[in-house]
């Protein structure tokens, strides 16, 4: 049971505390054989509609952290939630970069006042005030080893699908893999110089057959993207083009349609081979 202060401070602090009985309880988590019996949350819980997990290694090189903060802000300019844990490293660029494109969720390993690592409390203040943080502690719980392994089940669960960049062997972006397999999620994983063993893990992973190679963001979200609705207005976009290319700003005065929408559309045209896109986000028509 949870004491009534502990109920009393959640609410004058904006957050939630659910059950499996609750109505907005997130449903992925009944996939787990022991969901979460409480769920402290914070923020926007129908991010959870249409995510991608994103994790990896802490000690993460320039490398990965820049695949890690450039396809987290792609995926949410598509309109899909950027789910990490709030680690040094890969999960923090890649909220970082979720939050530059739209929204972000994070899971924690410890409670929702009691930040971990120390240094994430800003990136934590802003996830909660722009997208969404869960854990299943208790506000005021700090952070403890065995702690991590349990809120890693939690990320793969709530992910649509999981992409791992940059997992050394022993790591708990492969323990979140291996949750992610066991709940039948689709995963991928970034390949990395055969040299560097923070990519042992990753690699391990692509030759065993349980994850997809992943070299560009195109691999995973043409099959989340599809999860998101399209009116009839936007069969026209390709009309909007003339001979000459058109910036995002230009289409979204044109088109109507809000940037996500856009940015949706626009990656189902790419993948299509109707328009190229050119630096600086211009996009042309290809075959007038």
């Amino acid at each position: 049971m949870i004491a009534e202060k502990e109920w009393e401070e959640a609410k004058r602090a904006g957050i939630q505390i659910l059950t499996p009985a609750s109505e907005n309880y997130p449903k992925k988590l009944l996939d787990l054989p022991k969901p979460p019996a409480f769920l402290w949350a914070k923020g926007n819980l129908s991010l959870l509609d249409n995510t991608l997990g994103i994790v990896g290694t802490r000690n993460a090189t320039l490398y990965g952290r820049e695949i890690a903060r450039s396809w987290g802000k792609g995926a949410a300019e598509l309109g899909v939630a950027v789910v990490s844990g709030l680690a040094r490293g890969i999960d923090t660029a890649a909220h970082e970069g979720a939050l530059t494109g739209g929204k972000t969720v994070a899971i924690l390993g410890s409670g929702l006042k009691s930040i971990y690592p120390q240094e994430n409390k800003p990136l934590a203040e802003k996830i909660g005030a722009e997208g969404l943080l869960l854990s299943e502690y208790p506000l005021h719980t700090p952070p403890q080893p065995y702690q991590f392994p349990a809120r890693n089940r939690l990320i793969a669960a709530l992910s649509t699908q999981l992409l791992i960049i940059e997992a050394p062997i022993k790591s708990g972006a492969l323990l979140t893999a291996n949750e992610a397999l066991s709940l039948k999620r689709p995963l991928f994983a970034v390949p990395g110089r055969v040299d560097w063993p923070s990519f042992l893990g990753s690699h391990l992973l692509i030759k065993e057959g349980k994850a997809k190679i992943a070299t560009a963001l195109e691999d995973l979200v043409a099959g989340v993207s599809k999860k998101l609705s399209f009116s009839s207005k936007d069969e026209p976009l390709l009309a909007l083009f003339g001979e000459t290319e058109k910036d995002v700003e230009t289409l979204l005065a044109l088109s109507g349609l809000p940037l996500p929408h856009l940015n949706a559309e626009l990656m189902r045209l790419l993948l299509q081979g109707k328009i190229a896109e050119f630096p600086g986000r211009l996009y042309k028509r290809l075959g007038i």
